[in-house]
């Protein structure tokens, strides 16, 4: 999740504590955030891996192409709804390298 921005996508199967959950979500829905929840398979294959860019007024969302197809139907047409998206194709990437888009832009930045 990108703190910046108004979306977050977490998993409420993937806190062993329902509670520190339940205080994050009321914490993401007092700062007017966007809440995706995703499921544990979801998690696994990385669906929570973009990067929010803004620039010239407008919002781009880059995200890997891998974790994109893992998203139903409500959550892209919430992602599509919240910004322009960018799909970017990084298989090739991760089996040489395992690393993530988000941490791959961290490095370059």
């Amino acid at each position: 999740m990108n703190v910046n921005e108004q979306m977050a996508m977490i998993c409420p199967k993937c806190f062993s504590d329902t509670g520190e959950y339940n205080k994050l979500k009321q914490d993401l829905i007092s700062q007017n955030k966007i809440i995706l929840e995703i499921s544990e398979e979801q998690a696994a294959a990385n669906a929570t891996d973009y990067i929010v860019v803004n620039a010239n007024n407008l919002r781009y969302i880059l995200m890997n192409k891998s974790s994109f197809e893992i998203l139903s139907h409500d959550q892209t047409k919430a992602l599509l709804a919240y910004g322009n998206l960018v799909l970017v194709d990084l298989s090739s990437f991760y089996e040489y390298n395992r690393t993530r888009l988000v941490d791959m832009l961290t490095l370059i930045n």
